[in-house]
């Protein structure tokens, strides 16, 4: 069996294997050789935690690439600023009564409990999806593992309060009443 590695790093391996079967003969003694290739090729990724600068970023473009399978934007290339904005806007007016009752952080975590967007809500796609973003380190324990779940969707609801766009307010109008 022969093996070669392909790829440039350790996170990527590929390998070619070659493999030929001596104890079939040669075309020579009136048996037939068969040779043949097989091609594994493969991605590990090792994922290790990621400081939370990054994986938050990570967790922001995946839930606007989430937002980009809406039915709203069916062939169109929405910009982050659209996507965002078409979030914030159907957040408000689906769920806008509940925020001054529990406070928007706390209103948007149900408002995503009622699976509004389309993001994980299984425990082990939970669980993969924060391996995936950085967030815990592979195979984390049972401990961890239901902590996440459990905080998963204020989580994701204070990810998502993150790129809240910021209203700025005209402080001339004011000045002018003074």
């Amino acid at each position: 069996m022969y093996l070669e590695t392909l790829g440039d790093s350790l996170q990527s391996p590929r390998i070619n294997v070659l493999n030929e079967n001596p104890l079939l003969g040669s075309r020579n003694s009136g048996e037939e050789t068969i040779k043949f290739q097989i091609k594994l090729s493969w991605r590990i990724e090792t994922m290790t935690k990621l400081h939370h600068t990054k994986y938050k970023n990570n967790y922001k473009n995946y839930i606007l690439e989430c937002l980009k399978t809406e039915d709203v934007f069916i062939d169109k290339k929405p910009t982050d600023e659209e996507l965002i904005n078409y979030l914030f806007d159907r957040f408000n007016s689906e769920y806008g009564f509940v925020i001054e009752r529990q406070g928007k952080q706390k209103a948007l975590s149900e408002w995503l409990q009622g699976l509004a967007i389309s993001i994980p809500f299984y425990y082990d796609e939970i669980i993969e999806l924060a391996v995936e973003m950085g967030s815990i380190d592979e195979n984390p324990s049972e401990k961890l593992a239901e902590k996440v779940c459990n905080n998963y969707w204020s989580f994701m609801a204070n990810i998502i309060l993150s790129f809240e766009p910021v209203k700025l307010l005209d402080y001339r109008l004011s000045l002018n009443e003074i």
